[in-house]
This record gives C-alpha cells, structure tokens and sequence, in this order.
C-alpha cells in the first residue's frame, strides 16, 4: 500500500513539474529580452489606403498586422495634424501644445533646437538612452530632421532629401556594422506624392502606387532583421505616421483622414495577430470616427505612445517630462 501511495505521489509531483516548467518556458518564449527597438514613420499614410490595397498588393504591412499587435485606428496630435510636430511627440512623448507640449510647430528646416521652441528642455527618447550609455540612430527622409540632430545625442544621423531608397541603404549598413539600441526611420514618399497628385486611395493612383514601393522597402528590413540570428528574435518594430491626408493637404486638424493613423507593433515577443486596443482596453480606448482630446480621461493610441513603449521595451525609464505613455505604456500582449 506504501509503495502504491508513494508510486502516485511521484506520478503526481512529476506532472506538477512538468506543468511548471513548461509555464516558465511558455513565459520566458512571452517575454524575450528586446535589445533593439526600429521605430519606422511612413510620412503622410493613411490606413485606409493599406486596406484598400489589401495583402497581394500590400504584403508586408499585413504580415505586421498578421505576426504584430496593430491598430490601424490611432491618432496623431490633437492641434496639429503635419509632419515635424507630430514626429516631435513622437520622439519625446510630449502633446504639440499645452503647457506640457513641447510647442514645435514650424514644419520647415530651421537651424533651431526643440528646447528654443518651448522655453525649456524638451526631453526626448534620445536623452534617455545616452544617459543609459545606450546607442541610438536617426534615418530620415527630410532635411528638416536636422531639428532632432541639433537637439539631440543621437549616435548616428543619416539625412536624405526625399531619397527613402537612401534611407533604406542606409538601414542596410546599420543592420552589417550592428544596429543601435534604438534606430528612428523615416520615409517621405508618401507625403511627397500625397502633396503632388493627391491622397488618392484608388487602386491606380500615384499615392498607392508609392505605398506599395515602400511596402516593398518594409518588407526589405523585416526580412534583414529576420536573417540575423542577433536580431530575429531580440527586436521589436513600431510602424506609424504622422498624418494621412486627403486631396492635395493634411492640414485640416479636424479631417479624419488626416489625423486617423496605423499604430503596428512587430516582432517576436509581440502578440500575433491581435488589436492593440483589445489587449490595452484598460489604458487606452478606441476613439472610433472621433478626435479627442487631451483633456479626455480615455485617450486613443497616439504616434506619440512611441517613446515610451520603445524606452519600456528597453528596459528604460520613461521620458523626463512626457505625458503620454510614460506611466502605462503600450502592451505588446496580455502580459507585457
């Protein structure tokens, strides 16, 4: 009877330990350590236009959206609704106004820094990881982002003016000498050829065309991350954009074509295929066709949570100063 007892008390504890361990290892899979965050900006997208192209003419915004946590509903600023405010929220985790905004509304090259604007240092995800000794990177596809390179130690800077197939070279090598800890890319074309000819989102015109090149381009760098065994499974991707647009402009702040946004989250310790609102439903609330301010106590996800879901994902403190993001970040899935 003993020896019986004892038989299926070691039949028990061994299934037990099976059952933890095989918890700790599905947790450790969850919850890889990120050493590398790539924050992409796809200047002047709209995410109807993904849609509209759909998974054959647009396929890697959809393996985002398929292997990602992603929302194809978030917000840019509340005030502003054009290129260099936005992507100024979207590096520091500061709203344009207020008097916690960082006031950057010029949209043009201009040999000031962020701090000029509001009277006070503008902290950024930049300053953060230079004080951690963390290396970081700027690509860009516009000139004027030599705002961020006065304002900012940032390792390594890159500007092009409007050559995003630069811009993705310039990826390239970052990926062969050793990505930084944090790389900011952006890609202009889209805007470019929003303002040329129009935010056209029928099939056949020169805007999607352009979406569809640098799908292709999105593809190139998925597929550079995914090809080093370093990076494939210690990265995360952010997509957004500052603003979509419609007919020749982006400027009408209260045009939901224009401040409706992507927000796509990718990589291997991201949640596959999931809402981003759904698995941040207690931090974030989805606006549906409305704008919303800041004074409202549910916010949607904006292009400005960026920061510090990067610095988070890091392992980094949040922005000195910043409002948005920096007490509950972004979830990447039900536990992170």
């Amino acid at each position: 009877m003993k020896t019986l007892f004892r038989k299926q008390y070691l039949i028990i504890f061994n299934l037990t330990f099976m059952v933890l361990l095989a918890c700790t290892t599905l947790s450790q899979a969850r919850f890889l350590p990120i050493k590398h965050v790539i924050l992409i900006s796809f200047d002047g997208l709209r995410p109807d236009a993904v849609t509209n192209l759909g998974p054959y003419k647009a396929p890697a915004f959809y393996q985002l959206i398929k292997e990602g946590a992603s929302t194809l509903n978030a917000r840019s600023d509340y005030d502003y609704t054009i290129t260099i405010p936005n992507h100024t929220s979207m590096i520091t985790g500061y709203p344009v106004m207020g008097t916690n905004g960082h006031h950057v509304i010029d949209n043009i090259l201009v040999n000031k820094k962020v701090h000029e604007y509001a009277g006070r240092h503008v902290y950024s995800v930049f300053d953060v990881l230079h004080q951690f000794k963390r290396k970081s990177a700027m690509l860009a596809s516009k000139l004027k982002f030599n705002i961020y390179a006065r304002s900012y130690p940032i390792d390594i800077v890159s500007l092009t003016d409007q050559d995003d197939f630069k811009t993705l070279l310039a990826f390239k090598n970052l990926v062969h000498e050793g990505l930084p800890d944090f790389v900011f890319v952006h890609f202009a074309g889209t805007d470019r050829v929003g303002h040329k000819h129009g935010w056209d989102v029928k099939a056949s015109s020169s805007y999607m065309q352009e979406i569809q090149v640098l799908d292709g381009y999105l593809g190139r760098m998925m597929k550079m991350v995914l090809s080093e065994l370093a990076l494939k499974n210690s990265t995360v991707m952010i997509v957004t954009s500052d603003h979509g647009g419609e007919a020749l402009s982006h400027s009408d702040k209260k045009n939901p074509h224009n401040y409706t946004i992507p927000f796509m989250i990718w990589g291997k310790p991201v949640a596959k295929g999931v809402d981003l609102y759904t698995i941040n439903n207690d931090r974030r609330k989805n606006p549906f066709d409305k704008r919303i301010g800041y004074n409202k106590s549910q916010q949607p996800i904006r292009n400005s949570d960026a920061a510090n879901l990067a610095l988070s994902l890091l392992g980094l403190p949040a922005v000195e100063g910043s409002t948005i993001g920096n007490h509950k970040p972004l979830r990447i899935n039900e536990g992170h």
